[in-house]
């Protein structure tokens, strides 16, 4: 883990300056208290990062001076999490963990048999701070995108799908196959009800197994993307 690196979204590869204010800010100057003319790193989340001194500390932001910038091209294949919406401690976890395994998208649905949640404007922020903390313990440059869906259905599924199963299916290390799009699908703690497994079955997600036991919902999640991501590489 990088010992400082801070997020700024507006962080440009022509930019000379850059200014750090609000939570990351308070970060910066509370709890790393990082001093004037040491230096960090600053990522903007889309592949850029920054090597920056500090120049002067403000009473609500600071300033750096970009000292070098380096970007990292996307990866050639992306994994992608589809997971039923469970509970949000669980939520929280699920996707910081998945973040530090290298997940690319998240899509977030509405099962018959899952957890109810309001994802009012401060849950998507407290997410979004989730991530952004995540990226830049592990030192990933690009930050996940969420989705929030009413369903399974809404998604428009472009490359091979799976799907975890609590009956007997093959291995995902078996099934494994190299796509640039490759989407795992979590059903809730009480499973997919059956039009789900229909639909699945319909556009030919194939069903596998992560384990011989039985799995909690974020377990599967967070081990389906570690195994994805090894296997596909």
């Amino acid at each position: 883990m990088p010992i400082k690196r801070f997020y700024q979204k507006d962080l440009k590869k022509d930019d000379l300056t850059i200014e750090i204010q609000g939570s990351e800010f308070h970060h910066l100057k509370n709890v790393m208290r990082v001093k004037e003319k040491e230096e960090v790193d600053i990522i903007n989340g889309k592949g850029l990062i920054a090597k920056a001194k500090l120049t002067k500390i403000h009473k609500s932001y600071s300033t750096f001076n970009i000292l070098s910038k380096t970007f990292q091209k996307e990866k050639d294949y992306k994994t992608i999490l589809v997971q039923a919406i469970i509970q949000p401690l669980k939520l929280d976890f699920l996707l910081e963990k998945c973040t530090e395994l290298d997940v690319d998208e998240f899509y977030f649905f509405c099962s018959k048999n899952s957890e109810k949640i309001n994802f009012s404007k401060n849950r998507l922020e407290r997410m979004n701070n989730i991530l952004i903390s995540s990226i830049k313990q592990c030192s990933k440059l690009y930050l996940p995108k969420i989705n929030i869906l009413k369903s399974l259905y809404e998604i428009s599924f472009d490359g091979t799908i799976y799907y975890g199963s609590t009956k007997k299916a093959p291995l995902l290390k078996n099934s494994i196959k190299k796509s640039k799009k490759s989407y795992f699908v979590i059903g809730p703690s009480m499973g997919f009800d059956s039009k789900e497994i229909e639909f699945l079955s319909n556009i030919n997600a194939l069903s596998v197994s992560l384990s011989d036991n039985i799995l909690r919902s974020e377990t599967a999640s967070i081990a389906s993307i570690c195994l994805l991501n090894h296997l596909i590489k």
